[in-house]
């Protein structure tokens, strides 16, 4: 397994959108179009203090990335968990995770959510492997019958 580095990117940097594409075509893809629920992220939201992009990187290559993003003053939702397909299997997305919950409790969130397809297993599955427990739908996702809502405290 080759060996990886976690660092914080813009929403702007071209890896960042490269892997935001390829992460919509995925979902595009795997989805019935009725149920694909894309909602916008902003520049701001993941400023220090406030939330945080990440990007996994093998070899100065971006292959995976995470992020969250406050929700109100004691929560953050991860937003935007995607690894390469070619590199899926080693711990990336595990280790994005926990770089992603360890900001946010270091930004002072007490919980943290976030809104996947229930039909995402490997996603779901890794989810639970962090805590992560079903909840209610909040903000854009209420209502949203392709939501599925997660949640987890943070210490």
């Amino acid at each position: 397994m080759s060996s990886f580095r976690i660092e914080r990117r813009s929403l702007d940097d071209p890896d960042v959108r490269r892997m935001i594409a390829r992460l919509d075509a995925e979902l595009l893809a795997e989805s019935a179009p009725e149920v694909v629920n894309f909602f916008t992220v902003d520049h701001d939201e993941f400023a220090p203090g406030h939330g945080a992009f990440l990007v996994a990187l093998i070899d100065d290559t971006a292959v995976a990335c995470g992020a969250y993003r406050r929700i109100d003053g004691s929560a953050a939702e991860i937003k935007r968990m995607w690894a390469d397909p070619e590199r899926r299997g080693i711990g990336l997305g595990a280790a994005i995770l926990q770089a992603l919950v360890d900001g946010a409790t270091a930004d002072g969130y007490r919980e943290l959510r976030l809104e996947t397809g229930e039909y995402l297993t490997a996603a779901v599955n890794l989810y639970r492997r962090f805590g992560f427990v079903p909840c209610d739908a909040w903000g854009d996702y209420v209502g949203v019958d392709s939501s599925y809502c997660m949640s987890r405290p943070l210490p």
